[in-house]
């Protein structure tokens, strides 16, 4: 009997441990674990300036110096572009031209035509080309004979004609678009009453763009 008691206690004796042990971790306070918080500090993105318009309508004026079939030559011109169809266009332009040679010849030309236009480029910087065919006044002032005394203040006789003609013309011009100015080199050739005009200037003007 004795034998047994013992042999119960034993069996006993590692369950109460276990429950004992238990109850301490049951009361024993709760240690608080410190909270990590992950703070993303990438910077963000900034938003990407809008790009800016194609132009659809141009107005400008320019001057040009060159030579001509009579000499030297310079002239002035205003032009009109609208843009109707990506790099396709319409435009018009009036120009008048002057050339003379030293001590002979001299001619004038005033011309205005409609323009087929093409630009190649991006929206504020771009190549334009004009091709037109107008009608123009062709005035020319010719002296027949040169070797009599023209270099002495005299020329011989002289013949003055002024009629009107059909002008062919090509324009090209490289433009920039600083806000709303137009602006930028350009050179132009023009063919009427069997005469030549060859100007390189400079154009300037005012653009509008495409509305978003």
């Amino acid at each position: 009997m004795k034998h047994l008691l013992i042999a119960s206690l034993w069996l006993l004796l590692p369950t109460t441990a276990a429950r004992a042990d238990d109850a301490w971790w049951s009361t024993a306070p709760e240690i608080e674990r410190p909270m990590v918080r992950v703070v993303d500090h990438a910077p963000e993105a900034l938003p990407e300036p809008d790009a800016p318009r194609p132009v659809s309508l141009g107005l400008r004026a320019a001057v040009g110096l060159g030579g001509a079939t009579d000499g030297m030559a310079y002239g002035a011109s205003t032009s009109i572009d609208l843009w109707v169809a990506g790099p396709f266009g319409l435009g018009a332009r009036v120009a008048g031209m002057f050339a003379a040679e030293l001590f002979g010849d001299s001619s004038s030309l005033v011309v205005a035509e409609p323009l087929v236009l093409l630009k190649l480029g991006g929206a504020s910087t771009y190549l334009r080309l004009g091709v037109g065919v107008g009608v123009g006044s062709s005035y020319t002032h010719e002296y027949l004979d040169l070797e009599t005394s023209c270099w002495l203040g005299e020329c011989g006789p002289e013949v003055e004609r002024e009629r009107l003609a059909v002008v062919g013309s090509f324009e090209a011009a490289m433009l920039w678009h600083p806000g709303p100015v137009e602006l930028g080199p350009t050179f132009s050739i023009d063919v009427a009453d069997g005469r030549a005009y060859f100007l390189m200037g400079f154009t300037i003007g005012g653009a509008v763009r495409e509305q978003p």
